[in-house]
């Protein structure tokens, strides 16, 4: 936001779009909403983003971890359930203080459900 000409409550405003829309905002809503260009509602879509993103790496799981598997997507037409589900994999990590509290979550698409991605997973979360 630092030497943009673009008004600080209009950063503001975007900030809270995109954090209030379980969905996100796109450019072109931004556009719309807040009475800017295109190249300029993009432009602070990527680094609203970008800057979630680098918030997420401060938060990194510890102590006790607790880890589980989810299947996100559409349910297909006589499809298999659970682990041979065609729906996209997705693994969650909990990770509670010494009274068993939560404190962070990460969750990550995941390629499959087994040993290998699991490890690959908690390392990245963790930063082991």
């Amino acid at each position: 936001m630092q030497g943009t000409r673009t008004p600080l409550l209009k950063w503001f405003w975007a900030i809270f779009l995109m954090a209030h829309d379980k969905r996100g905002v796109s450019g072109e809503t931004l556009q719309r909403e807040l009475e800017l260009t295109r190249f300029r509602a993009t432009l602070m879509e990527q680094k609203i983003r970008h800057a979630m993103g680098q918030r997420d790496e401060n938060y990194l799981l510890s102590g006790l971890v607790e880890l589980d598997e989810g299947f996100f997507g559409a349910p297909t037409e006589g499809g298999r359930r659970g682990r041979g589900t065609d729906k996209t994999p997705v693994m969650t990590g909990l990770s509670l203080d010494e009274l068993g509290r939560p404190g962070y979550i990460h969750m990550q698409v995941i390629d499959s459900v087994n040993g290998d991605a699991v490890e690959k997973t908690v390392s990245i979360a963790s930063n082991t």
